[in-house]
């Protein structure tokens, strides 16, 4: 007796395909502006990436399209203790970014200099990847309801180390995306990075399956 035959998926034609390719783009753009919206007092920055971050897994893995529940549900939740750990992370990011472009573009370039450049930028790459698996996994747990402790920084690092490709292209995406946009003049469209820059780093963890995590 012959098995079952899996039927075959229904292809997408054009139209289709230009509507799925909007749709996402406008989840992009709105994530970008709740983002912004959120993130003004700074403060509630860190728990805004959260809520982000766990609207777009709950859109990308789960297949969801509800958007204000995760994002509330993500930021509620995580506001008490994603704060400091959220902007001490993301202000060291930035101070190793700005030393490294300080000490590059010193007047009286040395070897000292271009070695403390190099130093500055490996800690600020290596501080970027683990700030993007801190908010996305943290995003995840809130958007799945996970038991057992919110993972924190440790988790995070201890992700990036298991999953070397996926934060190889996350630190290549997250470089190369703003180096091609101050390249090409894209200014008008910076407001929209972060959306754009979180929505495909989701899926690059998506596809390498890093949400089972242990805290």
């Amino acid at each position: 007796m012959r098995g079952q035959e899996t039927p075959e998926k229904p292809r997408e034609d054009l139209t289709d395909k230009v509507f799925r390719v909007g749709g996402e783009l406008a989840y992009i753009v709105l994530m970008s502006v709740v983002w912004i919206v959120m993130s003004i007092p700074v403060i509630t920055l860190p728990a805004a990436t959260v809520g982000v971050h766990a609207t777009l897994v709950s859109h990308i893995a789960d297949g969801n399209r509800e958007y204000l529940r995760p994002f509330w549900q993500g930021f509620r939740t995580s506001f008490r203790g994603t704060t400091l750990p959220g902007l001490a992370l993301v202000l060291l990011t930035g101070l190793c970014a700005f030393n490294s472009y300080f000490y590059a573009g010193a007047r009286s370039t040395t070897g000292l200099s271009i070695s403390l450049a190099v130093v500055q930028a490996v800690l600020a790459s290596a501080l970027l990847v683990i700030t993007t698996y801190y908010f996305a996994l943290r995003g995840a747990f809130s958007a799945r309801d996970g038991s057992g402790g919110w993972p924190g920084i440790r988790a995070a690092v201890m992700t990036a180390r298991r999953h070397w490709a996926a934060s190889l292209a996350v630190l290549t995406f997250s470089l190369g995306v703003p180096a091609a946009m101050a390249w090409l003049g894209l200014w008008q469209f910076s407001l929209f990075i972060l959306g754009t820059l979180s929505y495909f780093n989701v899926r690059i963890l998506n596809r390498a399956k890093v949400w089972e995590v242990r805290p």
